[in-house]
């Protein structure tokens, strides 16, 4: 019997006639990561003893849990679009970000829907709905009016904006264990890019902050703050484009998966 690939598209079949075949791609295992290559698909990882087959049903990817992840991407897609058109015609307050952070909110909410075909330990944590909840608190604490006219407002800012930062950064993480499962490989790395991206805005953020302060009492800092102020401006500019690229590719590969639109055809 000729050897076929498995998991060779990131959502093979698994069956009676699959048990005799050598796993050709590098598929990792759900228990421990090892990897599985050459390995038999009726065999047991060498390291866990966890069954091959229960990585290969893991990533055979089910209907419903890709339209919610789709639902997710879309969340993500629109809160970008809205956070340019609100900043576009108003100045960018406490209210526009109880939306944008609402928006990012609902989708970790579908993103982090565990695959039904992984083991119950594989359950993901709230961490991205903790840290979106704290952000979209204190946004909005900070847009009631007796605290919007208070010098709390400022306290409530920043640690809404860390937290938002945070959240982001720990959905990024999420999305590309998501497309590593073969939604989509290319996304998987660009997500991991976009993960330390986060985290670098947020570092940029407060080192901003804290050398415009430092300038009141001490002025050659302000050089400084110019060269940490632009950079966070560069690092937002990236993050933004690179996330409205990567969250729309990923909705075509999931919508190709899904059969909501035609692969495309082979070249003859």
């Amino acid at each position: 019997m000729t050897e076929e690939t498995l998991a060779q598209t990131g959502s093979p079949s698994v069956g009676p006639s699959h048990t005799d075949r050598i796993l050709d791609s590098h598929l990792h295992c759900i228990s421990c990561q090892y990897d599985l290559h050459s390995l038999s698909a009726s065999g047991v990882c060498p390291e866990c003893a966890c069954e091959i087959s229960a990585t290969i049903d893991a990533i055979t990817l089910d209907d419903t849990w890709l339209r919610t992840i789709r639902t997710g991407v879309r969340w993500m897609v629109a809160s970008l679009y809205v956070a340019v058109l609100l900043g576009a015609f108003r100045s960018f307050g406490p209210i526009e970000l109880v939306v944008v952070s609402l928006m990012h909110f609902g989708g970790a909410l579908c993103l982090i829907t565990p695959n039904p075909k992984l083991p119950r330990r594989h359950s993901n944590t709230p961490g991205p709905l903790l840290f979106l909840g704290i952000a979209l608190g204190g946004y909005f604490l900070a847009s009631i009016s007796p605290i919007s006219s208070s010098s709390l407002k400022w306290v409530l800012l920043p640690i809404a904006t860390l937290a938002h930062l945070g959240g982001l950064a720990l959905l990024w993480r999420r999305i590309e264990t998501l497309m590593d499962l073969g939604i989509s490989p290319n996304s998987a790395v660009i997500a991991r890019n976009l993960y330390w991206l986060t985290i670098s805005i947020a570092v940029f953020s407060v080192l901003t902050a804290a050398s415009r302060q430092l300038t009141l009492v001490w002025s050659p800092v302000r050089y400084a703050a110019l060269a940490s102020a632009g950079l966070l401006m560069v690092g937002l500019l990236v993050w933004y484009f690179a996330s409205l690229i990567t969250l729309h590719l990923m909705s075509i590969s999931i919508r190709r998966l899904i059969g909501d639109a035609p692969a495309t055809a082979a070249s003859p």
